[in-house]
């Protein structure tokens, strides 16, 4: 799936993945999640991005990421995403801001 964060203050509230982390768990099978960088920090938004917390740090993402780069993290690992560029406009009838591909292990309900 694609998922966009738009310019004008596009965000993901800090979390866990715990749904999915319950269906590895009960298919008793590992889980990472695989995210392919579609925006680059500096080129296509100027300000936010994902996060993960380490050591309880916030550690920035795009500070490491080129487009095309796919990073794989722990989905119990805290994280999300800060506002886009929160001192733009909100735009939404355009790609604008951080875009990203996500697989993500999901199960028929």
């Amino acid at each position: 799936r694609i998922h966009q964060y738009p310019t004008g203050g596009g965000f993901f509230a800090e979390h866990r993945d715990t749904t999915i982390m319950d269906v590895a768990k009960e298919k008793k099978i590992g889980f990472y999640q695989l995210i392919l960088v579609l925006s680059v920090k500096g080129v296509d938004f100027e300000m936010g991005g994902a996060f993960v917390e380490l050591d309880n740090e916030r550690v920035s993402l795009e500070d490491y990421l080129e487009l095309g780069d796919i990073a794989i993290y722990d989905g119990s690992t805290m994280h999300g995403v800060d506002e886009i560029d929160p001192h733009k406009n909100l735009v939404l009838d355009q790609i604008s801001g951080r875009t990203v591909g996500f697989v993500s292990l999901y199960k028929d309900i």
